[in-house]
């Protein structure tokens, strides 16, 4: 706490008000438990509350080679567009993946057995996998237009999930290495954290690699 009362998170938010911060960085370390890493509490009260983008580096982080990609997690939404487009004007161009998650409906053959024939629920099952699929594939090329135009190379990836999608995403990060993840804040997820879309806080919580937040008004 500092000696005017504001705790350091606020503190840092007034001043990227007053001076009208293109960005805020800040590094984060993770306090360790038996289960899981959690976030320190000033990163995670930065990243709930900035209203202009936060880019979050680790301590023990190493620079990224330049041919080291990107990770973009984009849904098509609004925030997913505002956080590509400034992700474009803040960082140097370097290979990017757009990655977009669609959610396989397989985990719910087994509840529609119960009413169904197994071979109606599997080819009911198999016809909303083809469409989440394609869409995803859709969204992910969109995605990638919007950073091609800014002259970023870009590849994209559908990334099948049962239901997990934020470790989606932190798993294309651990498979191509990522140099940094870049997502917005607020997506189409129908359940949102208090202050924090729960797809943005699901990576936030587990990403070890530089993350670049953007909210919607950022």
């Amino acid at each position: 706490m500092c000696a005017d009362g504001r705790s350091p998170w606020q503190v840092i938010l007034d001043v990227g008000d007053a001076i009208d911060a293109g960005v805020i960085v800040a590094g984060i370390a993770r306090v360790r438990r038996p289960t899981r890493a959690r976030l320190g509490g000033q990163a995670r009260a930065l990243a709930q509350r900035a209203r202009r983008p936060l880019l979050l580096l680790p301590v023990d982080a190493s620079p990224a080679g330049a041919g080291v990609p990107a990770i973009f997690a984009y849904d098509g939404s609004a925030s997913a567009g505002d956080a590509a487009r400034a992700a474009t004007q803040l960082l140097r161009p370097r290979p990017a993946i757009v990655a977009t998650v669609w959610l396989s409906a397989s985990h719910a053959v087994g509840v529609a057995r119960l009413a169904l024939p197994d071979e109606v629920a599997r080819r009911g099952t198999n016809r909303l996998d083809e469409a989440s699929h394609r869409q995803a594939e859709g969204e992910a090329c969109d995605g990638a237009a919007l950073l091609a135009a800014a002259g970023w190379p870009c590849a994209t990836a559908a990334l099948e999930t049962p239901r997990n999608v934020p470790m989606a995403i932190i798993g294309a990060a651990d498979e191509h290495d990522a140099a940094i993840v870049v997502t917005g804040t607020r997506g189409r997820s129908r359940i949102a954290a208090a202050l924090l879309g729960s797809s943005a806080e699901g990576i936030l919580r587990h990403a070890e690699r530089p993350l670049l937040l953007v909210s919607p008004s950022g």
